[in-house]
């Protein structure tokens, strides 16, 4: 069978960017939790290349000569362990919430750039400040912040990489603190400090400026792809309210067109029960089959206001505890008469399970789903039902299949998109409105399903969903679990 996995995050993504002023590009929390996040991760590499570097005073003399590079006391070791430790407490600081001014987002990003220029300032003076590129370590910390922070916040960081730098190479020339390199010549001897102070100023005039022109050219860049980033949000904003508003145009037109359908059946079928002897065969059969469709029409109407109900709540809705298994039997109950109509037998294993949802959403999900088995069953066919709690997964699954006529592999990625049918579904069902999985589909979004179809073609059908489940039942299961285990 072919089987393919759905699963639809229901979030917007509107309030990552503020877009109250386009070029200060204010950052929300979600996204400078994100890059905090990035920059932790990217900490545990660093301490990683340190400790690497570390290990190349334990190799011999010969090994060292090879590869050209000196490993001098243990600074870099040193450095890693503050780094380790540094970088744990940011993590477990990032994630709590914040109780004060001090753990705000933004504090924890300014003490995170400055322990970590700080750093490099270690890195460069013992790398060597002019003889080696240890300097353009900066440069890394540079474009990572025009990418990840405002504009003003990186030149602030480039103005503080810029003297950190001037100021490690001023105090080497100095003598104040004495140089270092990492590589050397296959010769070891002592490592000279040479060069004239003219030639240090103007290096570090050179090693400045091209900071400048680094953050010149990445802050435009990420300054042009934040406006476009705003754009597309302000675009899905207003495409999200267009959607809203042809959702309630539905939603009017459907009421409008629901009304007369109705008065359409009632008087055909009061025509049909006082005068059905008077009225000619042939106009009898006309009438039923403007029943017919009139029911059809009626049965579009209403799953279209589902899904714009759905889609548009009057209220917001809070999610319950439901008690899923007996959800599921009063589904079954529901569609009992339709499976006699087709001839189904509904096959059951139903255990006790729980889940937590919106009752009314979490019905309609079930009932679509056993209804569109029962439908596309063959006549004389069997569904088959079953509800049970995961332990492993801690999740409830639901499962319906069927042994109809089945899905091409081709369509079932497809089959929850919007009044979407297969040829072989219309042939067998010509009735269907082809919005009952767009409704499964939006139920699922909301409450976070998991959805796994398997599928072939004159074959069957099986469905199933992975549910949310209640602390209750989780914590039920497993005390069973342990008691069942105990001896």
């Amino acid at each position: 069978m072919n089987a393919v996995e759905f699963f639809w995050k229901n979030r917007n993504d509107t309030d990552l960017i503020s877009p109250t002023s386009p070029d200060s590009h204010q950052f929300s929390t979600e996204v400078l939790n994100r890059n905090i996040a990035w920059y932790i991760s990217l900490r545990w590499v660093s301490c990683s290349i340190l400790l690497l570097y570390y290990s190349v005073s334990f190799l011999p003399i010969g090994a060292s000569r090879l590869i050209g590079i000196v490993s001098e006391g243990s600074w870099s070791l040193q450095l890693a362990c503050f780094l380790l430790v540094a970088n744990t407490v940011f993590y477990f600081v990032s994630q709590k919430k914040p109780q004060n001014a001090f753990l705000q987002p933004q504090v924890q990003m300014w003490a995170q750039i400055i322990i970590d220029l700080s750093c490099i300032a270690i890195v460069v003076h013992f790398g060597g400040s002019v003889g080696t590129p240890a300097p353009f370590l900066y440069i890394l910390h540079i474009a990572l912040a025009c990418i990840f922070f405002p504009i003003r916040l990186s030149l602030y960081v480039t103005f503080i990489s810029s003297f950190l730098y001037g100021f490690c190479v001023l105090f080497e020339y100095l003598g104040l603190i004495p140089p270092h390199a990492v590589f050397a010549a296959r010769a070891f001897g002592s490592i000279e400090y040479v060069a004239s102070g003219s030639y240090l100023a103007w290096h570090v005039l050179s090693v400045t400026t091209l900071f400048f022109l680094l953050w010149y050219m990445v802050s435009r860049l990420s300054k042009v792809i934040r406006l476009r980033e705003k754009q597309l949000v302000v675009a899905g904003e207003e495409t999200r309210k267009l959607q809203i508003e042809k959702d309630r145009y539905s939603t009017q037109m459907t009421h409008q067109l629901k009304a007369p359908l109705d008065a359409i059946r009632s008087n055909i079928s009061l025509a049909l029960y006082f005068d059905r002897d008077k009225i000619p065969a042939e106009v009898v059969g006309l009438m039923q089959k403007i029943d017919m469709r009139a029911k059809g029409l009626a049965a579009l109407i209403i799953d279209v206001l589902k899904l714009s109900r759905l889609n548009t709540p009057v209220t917001p809705v809070e999610p319950v505890e439901i008690d899923f298994d007996e959800l599921v039997w009063n589904c079954i109950d529901e569609l009992k008469g339709l499976a006699a109509q087709r001839k189904v037998i509904i096959d059951h294993a139903i255990e006790k399970t729980q889940t937590i949802g919106v009752p009314d959403q979490i019905q309609m999900f079930v009932e679509n789903i056993i209804s569109n088995a029962i439908i596309y069953s063959r006549e004389a066919g069997t569904v088959t039902i079953s509800c049970r709690f995961d332990l492993q997964s801690g999740s409830t699954v639901f499962q319906v299949t069927d042994r109809g006529i089945g899905i091409p592999s081709d369509k079932v990625p497809h089959i929850f998109e919007d009044y979407f049918r297969t040829k072989e579904s219309v042939c067998h069902n010509s009735a269907s409105t082809g919005i009952g999985l767009a409704i499964v589909k939006k139920v699922a979004e909301t409450h976070g399903i998991r959805l796994v179809v398997e599928s072939e073609l004159g074959k069957g059908t099986t469905v199933t969903a992975m549910l949310q489940s209640s602390n209750t039942e989780t914590n039920r299961l497993q005390k069973t679990e342990r008691k069942e285990g105990t001896p």
